[in-house]
């Protein structure tokens, strides 16, 4: 397949983004309680983290409990995440996960294979654009940056391109053949973190992950200072403890 799930439209995007408050204000919620407020319905969820590290996983199992439906979804090696919200399809609970951009879903291989994850999959039930994880990382980028898509040489020569909405466009200057990756912009994030404070800015809750663990694409995927431009208009960040400022 080789449709876009989200516009990567950057002006829309600016526009939206333009609104968003920015106050240090407490942010301190459940997970029923956010999950519930910023997820829709239809909506885009991208996880962050990579594999098994890092991941969302309170945030995609309470996406099950309250039966989120139809929902698009992306995430770097997201192989256990996948795993949790396809429970939500051929189960009984309707069709939690409809749209997939795909860079490595199912199993790790130190595992085995989830047997219903593929089963979901291969029901053709959910639509599936393929990509690698470093494209996929570039089409974060170019959200964060504010543009509809970066120029790369990666795809170039895979069967990969022939399976995603990736352009070949020629160089305006030197009319080399380069490859267009389009933004995404979800419409919501899920990151998790290690600890945190009930203030902490996500910009600055990514940087405390950079320090201690891989933040793969975080950065990109969730609130930007003001010098670059967002790429997620809400983002829920979970945290593995929560440190309480001094008074």
């Amino acid at each position: 397949m080789t449709t876009l799930f989200t516009s990567p439209a950057s002006d829309d995007a600016r526009a939206a983004f333009a609104a968003k408050p920015r106050g240090l204000v407490d942010k301190v919620m459940s997970v029923t309680d956010a999950v519930a407020r910023f997820v829709r319905d239809g909506d885009y969820l991208a996880t962050g983290g990579f594999g098994t590290n890092r991941i969302p996983s309170a945030v995609c199992h309470e996406i099950l409990r309250q039966k989120k439906q139809n929902l698009g979804f992306s995430g770097h090696t997201a192989t256990h995440d996948f795993q949790i919200l396809a429970a939500g399809n051929l189960t009984g609970r309707g069709q939690t996960l409809a749209r997939l951009d795909a860079a490595y879903v199912v199993g790790l291989e130190a595992r085995g294979l989830s047997p219903h994850a593929r089963r979901v999959l291969e029901s053709g039930t959910v639509q599936v654009v393929e990509w690698s994880n470093y494209t996929l990382a570039l089409r974060y980028s170019a959200a964060a940056m504010g543009v509809p898509f970066v120029p790369a040489r990666s795809l170039m020569g895979t069967d990969t391109l022939a399976h995603c909405p990736a352009k070949v466009i020629e160089c305006p200057f030197t009319g080399e053949k380069l490859v267009a990756i389009p933004a995404l912009y979800p419409d919501v994030a899920a990151i998790h973190a290690l600890t945190c404070l009930p203030s902490t800015p996500p910009l600055a809750l990514i940087s405390e992950i950079a320090i201690r663990v891989a933040s793969a694409s975080d950065f990109s995927m969730i609130d930007r200072p003001p010098v670059c431009e967002n790429s997620t208009p809400t983002s829920i960040s979970s945290a593995a403890s929560a440190v309480r400022e001094k008074k």
